[in-house]
């Protein structure tokens, strides 16, 4: 971060900086490849649904029953299932409306940043692509030539998010209070009540409400 940058913007990915959901896009790549069945598909679907409409915040709960599949597979033909994903995601659900706000971020001088409990090896080449300058994500095992199906340290959601955003702010001397936060779930409410200026982003019912009643920006 430069000393010009007083600021940072936070984003959150799925849903805000791509349409889709990268978990989601995930699973029906694992279900073509035949890594998972139909019923797993199906309960994944409808554990989404939960997520969606809010009754579900957090996914941790969906990661220890769906991730351990993970480790049935070489890590070659995983890396081409993750690779399959991020081709997806940014050639069919990239939020032009954001782009255009970290291009403009970026040109006042204001430090970008991705916090997102997407796995790091699908959260990662997004971002870059999108020229966010930090990422922060859910970082997936890898161990004897496999990917174990567990993921190193915390996963990136609730308050674990804000741990993450409060580091770097302290870390570059900057008050989250002068910091942006955008993101399109209830579910990240923690992350958008922790800085001055929440952005909610094509919110779900739920967030929408909240952040009418607060006089958040809302993008939609």
């Amino acid at each position: 971060m430069t000393q010009q940058s007083r600021t940072i913007a936070f984003f959150d990915l799925d849903g805000t900086l791509v349409s889709c959901y990268t978990q989601k896009l995930l699973a029906s790549k694992l279900l073509e490849s035949r890594v998972i069945n139909h019923l797993d598909a199906l309960v994944i679907g409808l554990w989404f649904g939960l997520y969606k409409i809010g009754l579900i915040r957090r996914t941790s709960s969906l990661r220890k029953i769906f991730y351990p599949c993970l480790a049935r597979v070489s890590r070659g033909e995983m890396s081409a299932i993750f690779n399959s994903v991020v081709e997806n995601a940014l050639n069919d659900h990239v939020r032009d409306e954001l782009v255009k706000i970290i291009q403009e971020y970026k040109s006042k001088g204001v430090y970008t940043c991705a916090v997102t409990a997407t796995l790091d090896v699908m959260a990662e080449p997004i971002c870059e692509h999108l020229d966010l300058d930090e990422i922060h994500s859910t970082r997936l095992e890898k161990t004897d030539g496999v990917y174990s199906g567990r993921w190193v340290g915390e996963v990136l959601e609730g308050p674990h998010k804000v741990a993450v955003m409060r580091l770097l702010a302290e870390k570059n001397h900057v008050q989250l209070q002068n910091c942006s936060a955008y993101a399109d779930s209830y579910s990240d409410l923690e992350m958008l009540e922790s800085v001055g200026r929440p952005v909610a982003v094509f919110p779900d019912a739920k967030l929408r409400a909240h952040a009418l009643r607060k006089k958040w920006t809302i993008i939609e």
